[in-house]
């Protein structure tokens, strides 16, 4: 999977590049999900119901197991 022109423009890409740098749970997390036989297939950014004032965005890691193609999701805000 390839996220590509990500400058840090958009809310999207900053929070992407946040939790990229500074939260390490999304790698544990990613190598619990490939222990158990799961893929990262998809990473999507949309804004939070949390917002008010300020914007806010919920991360979704998408992950789908490599054999039965059951999907699993964990989400950031």
């Amino acid at each position: 999977m390839q996220l590509t022109d990500n400058a840090g423009a958009t809310d999207e890409h900053r929070a992407l590049n946040y939790l990229s740098m500074r939260c390490p749970a999304i790698y544990v997390k990613a190598a619990e999900e490939f222990a158990r036989d799961f893929s990262l297939t998809a990473v999507e950014v949309r804004p939070s119901p949390l917002s008010s004032t300020h914007k806010i965005v919920d991360v979704i890691f998408s992950y789908t197991n490599r054999t039965t193609e059951r999907n699993s999701r964990c989400a950031w805000t």
